[in-house]
């Protein structure tokens, strides 16, 4: 599996992002049927591209402010 990807803070909280995967998947075995001793041998590659907006929780607020008198 390789893959590279960028994000993006348009605002204080808001991103954006846009990421690449390539997974290759050699020699998979398949059953084929019912039959558990009948298998077959693929390859397997997928490319997936992704494009996605996140928000981010503000965890640790600030401190409320206290009037005094």
């Amino acid at each position: 599996m390789t893959g590279a990807g960028i994000e993006w803070a348009f605002a204080p909280s808001w991103s954006a992002k846009l990421e690449y995967q390539y997974i290759a998947l050699n020699n998979i075995g398949v059953a084929n049927g019912l039959v558990a001793d009948q298998f077959s041998v693929h390859d397997a590659n997928f490319q997936m591209v992704t494009l996605g907006i996140d928000y981010r929780f503000n965890l640790n607020p600030p401190a409320p402010v206290v009037s005094r008198y």
